[in-house]
């Protein structure tokens, strides 16, 4: 995607530039000592007479810090002082050291700094703590010392940015003594001198300059208001995930920059409280970083990016309560983390996916003929396509912050180069959004001017919707198929004339109460039976818009049994769901009049439907033989049959599990629980079937346990099976079987049935009288 406004980027450019924290140290002063050339001298404890009284060498317990640029000096590079273990939570006792760097003032600067009323001299620390009492000359310029009664730390003051004017008549002609009390634990980092140069003394004015941090305070408010910003822009537009993300970078990184400001001293001054929300915010930068790059590229938050947030979401909720040595131990290991995954970041979410996208679109033009050269189209992309921005960007921010986080875990310069990176990463990423929400607008003005012609097409399709109406109802009234249209209740809302005949409904009777099952064939062998079929049957259809068939019997308006193949389907229609009948009745089937005999093995996977189209495919031949009302016994006997091989066999559903799962009304989720189930879902159900013109036999094999069979057909059969006040959808499986077959035998595990029924007479009449 092409754009061509760059205006708002480049006023953006000219007014922020200058917004990027600079550092100098003003030594073109003529009034300047910076204090990191002079020998620092540490001793552990405090003495007021070392505020007046040079260190004397002789005693070992002075130690030297040679001048360095880059002179760090914490408690825990002090040998005397514990050491803490990395990841452990053991406070230590609060330790006590002085720190003294004697100075001298050039003859030739004392008169002029004395004769110089608007010279007003001032002292800039970059980073001292954790309490401290700051002298010059024995004379105290300022305290943060906050010690109870027990001589534990109340609140720290682990400070950056450090400026204190002073009066001149302090200072002395030739060598002046700088003691600094240092109170804090060993273990804490941010202790004694922890953060590398300047630390100077000049005129107020130097210090002031060096310490001013209005354009960061800008920056931070631009940071923000461009984040809320987006933010909104993603509510408005919510399908544009990326704006949120932005959005949430934008403002996360204005707050991190801001906990790193000394202003914050003026709202908070523990700094326990500040550098925890530092840590906290620094390590969500990453996250917010990753998931805007994912969703810019596939609108979609990937699973490496959610893992790396929840991660540091864990590493917040450690920092907010553990002590503060131990959130520097996590700041370490957030610090090797954010390495992988700033490569994650920039090789794989950035370079490979807009490289990706590079080659796709070289390689359609090559498909097209007379193509640009792979580099010409990279160079294209990296100018005008919102990846290939993002990609510079990304690229500027990955070296940036690479340098900032091995600095930080080996260097220690404080040399900080990611807020460069970070500055032009996210004012490029605020021109990229605005370029794309600019070419979203111009898509919307495109899209109200065919607004019109769309309302005029829409005119033109209600006219034709209307002629599709005439012709649906023309086509579903003239049909010759019984077409019906049914409520989930299985109650008529609407049929066509053929399903009126076929379902004998006169012409008086309102399509709302007929029932669907008030039309099928009474029979008392039959009628729990099929009763329990359309229980299942709704529940199916509510699960599924899978079409389900079943084989029932109309009865015919002499009250004979119809053979018919009733197809539902599932639809939705004005937000509600509906059935869409279809009702087939049984032909002539010259295949069953030619059969003679056959045998046939199948293996099934565990689900009703496969158990349903089983039964009907190996009973169908059985009209060569026996009558159509016996073969639907024979097929709702052999379905009861495979159905308690698939629940009870190959899933092991207890009869109380069954129960308690169809009064939860929740029995066909239960079976897909347990279908999947490790245990269970390699499982087969083995079906055998032979066929001849004196018999059919039936073998059906499952995997399960097995159970005692013997109870089930010797006796009488368990009382609530034939519990007529209250019947229980299940349990009838082996009774029904013994209605349609003549023989029914176990094997010993009862794991395997076969079910025999011969063709000489009608064993299953016989028993049913015997039983009435």
């Amino acid at each position: 995607m092409k754009s061509t406004k760059y205006p708002l980027n480049l006023l953006l450019f000219l007014v922020l530039i200058p917004a990027v924290p600079l550092i100098g140290y003003g030594e073109e002063k003529i009034f300047f000592i910076d204090l990191n050339k002079y020998p620092l001298y540490v001793r552990q404890g405090f003495d007021p007479v070392y505020c007046k009284i040079p260190p004397d060498l002789s005693e070992p317990a002075w130690k030297v810090w040679k001048p360095a640029p880059d002179r760090v000096v914490r408690f825990i590079d002090i040998d005397e002082a514990h050491h803490h273990s990395f990841m452990e939570l053991k406070q230590y006792p609060v330790l006590e050291y002085t720190y003294v760097i004697p100075f001298k003032i050039p003859e030739e600067m004392f008169p002029f700094l004395m004769e110089t009323p608007s010279l007003v001299p001032g002292l800039y620390l970059e980073g001292i703590g954790d309490n401290w009492e700051i002298y010059l000359n024995g004379a105290l310029l300022r305290r943060e010392v906050y010690l109870d009664a027990q001589g534990k730390l109340t609140s720290h003051r682990s400070y950056r940015q450090v400026a204190l004017p002073f009066d001149k008549g302090i200072l002395a002609k030739g060598v002046n003594l700088l003691t600094i009390r240092t109170i804090g634990e060993d273990s804490h980092t941010a202790t004694g001198f922890w953060l590398a140069k300047p630390f100077f003394i000049g005129d107020s004015t130097t210090v002031q300059k060096t310490r001013d941090e209005t354009w960061t305070l800008v920056l931070c408010g631009i940071y923000c208001f461009i984040g809320l910003y987006y933010i909104f822009l993603f509510f408005i537009r919510r399908q544009d995930k990326y704006n949120f993300y932005y959005g949430l970078f934008s403002i996360i990184l204005s707050f991190y920059y801001f906990t790193r400001t000394h202003t914050i001293y003026s709202f908070i001054p523990n700094t326990d409280i500040t550098f925890r929300m530092e840590f906290s915010f620094l390590y969500f930068v990453i996250p917010a970083v990753s998931a805007f790059i994912d969703n810019l590229h596939e609108n979609r938050t990937s699973l490496v990016t959610l893992i790396y947030a929840s991660f540091c979401a864990l590493l917040v909720a450690f920092t907010a309560w553990v002590p503060m040595p131990f959130a520097h131990d996590l700041l370490r290991i957030w610090q090797f983390s954010a390495l992988a995954m700033i490569l994650y970041i920039f090789f794989y979410s950035s370079s490979f996916r807009f490289l990706g996208m590079v080659y796709r679109r070289w390689h359609r033009l090559q498909q097209m003929g007379n193509p640009p050269s792979y580099w010409a189209v990279l160079g294209d992309q990296l100018i005008h396509s919102p990846q290939g921005n993002v990609f510079l960007g990304t690229l500027l921010l990955f070296s940036t912050a690479l340098y900032d986080v091995i600095d930080a875990i080996f260097i220690l310069s404080n040399r900080l180069y990611s807020p460069y990176g970070l500055f032009f990463f996210t004012i490029g990423c605020a021109g990229v959004l605005a370029n794309r929400y600019n070419f979203v607008f111009k898509q919307l003005s495109m899209s109200n001017q065919k607004l019109e012609e769309t309302i005029e097409q829409l005119t033109v399709s209600k006219e034709q919707m209307a002629l599709h109406a005439q012709k649906y109802r023309s086509l579903f009234e003239g049909t010759t198929d019984a077409v019906a249209l049914l409520d989930m209740n299985f109650c008529m809302v609407e049929y066509n004339p053929a399903a009126q005949k076929l379902f004998n409904l006169t012409v008086k009777e309102k399509p709302g109460p007929v029932n669907l099952m008030d039309t099928l064939y009474q029979d008392e062998r039959t009628t729990h039976i099929m009763q329990e079929q359309f229980n299942e049957l709704k529940e199916r259809l509510k699960r599924s818009s899978e079409p389900v068939e079943l084989l029932v019997q109309l009865a015919s308006p002499l009250g004979e049994p119809i053979p018919c193949t009733l197809r539902f389907e599932r639809i939705r229609y004005a937000n509600a769901h509906e059935i869409i009948l279809r009702a087939m009745p049984e032909t002539h089937n010259s295949l069953v009049e030619a059969f003679l005999e056959g045998r046939e093995h199948y293996s099934i996977e565990n689900t009703l439907t496969a158990a349903d189209e089983i039964c009907r495919h190996i009973c169908s031949k059985l009209g060569r033989y026996i009558s159509q009302e016996e073969v639907t016994l024979a097929m709702m006997g052999l379905r009861e049959m495979v159905i308690n091989a698939i629940e009870h066999g190959n899933l092991e559903v207890s009869y109380e599990e069954k129960t308690r799962a169809q009064k939860e009304q929740r029995y066909f989720e239960f079976l897909a629980e347990r279908k999947e189930h490790p245990r269970y879902k390699n499982r087969r159900v083995r079906i055998e079937y032979s066929i001849t013109p004196e018999r059919a036999v039936y073998r059906i094999t499952d995997e399960g346990k097995g159970f005692n069979h013997a109870r089930y057909l010797k006796g009488p059969l368990p009382d609530p099976l034939f519990q007529e006040e209250q019947p229980l959808e299940h349990g009838r499986g082996i009774m029904m079987s013994t209605l349609a077959f003549d023989r029914i035998v176990y094997n010993e595990k009862g794991n395997q049935v076969t079910l025999e029924k011969r063709f000489n007479k009608n064993m299953a009449v016989d028993k049913m009288m015997q039983l009435t």
